[in-house]
């Protein structure tokens, strides 16, 4: 797979759609303005530039506010909602 995909890919860590939080810079690629910050699944990168692999490690599309920045799995944890 060489594309960012916007649709759920069994296996892959999260969901499209689902809200995370940027919990840790796992390497030097994370965008470090962005730990603490809570946002939505958006996509997943397979492009394998970096050490991606199918389905279950690729870089998680996240949309916060008005930006989007790519994640490790390791980086981000899911929000629960409280019902």
């Amino acid at each position: 797979m060489n594309s960012i995909t916007e649709k759920n890919v069994p296996g892959a860590p999260f969901n499209i759609g689902d809200k995370v939080k940027v919990i840790k810079a796992a390497d030097e690629t994370c965008a470090v303005q962005f730990i603490g910050h809570q946002g939505v699944v958006s996509g997943f990168d397979y492009r394998g530039a970096v050490g991606q692999s199918y389905p279950g490690d690729p870089l998680v599309v996240v949309v916060i506010g008005h930006a989007s920045s790519s994640f490790w799995k390791e980086e981000l944890e899911l929000v629960k909602e409280v019902s």
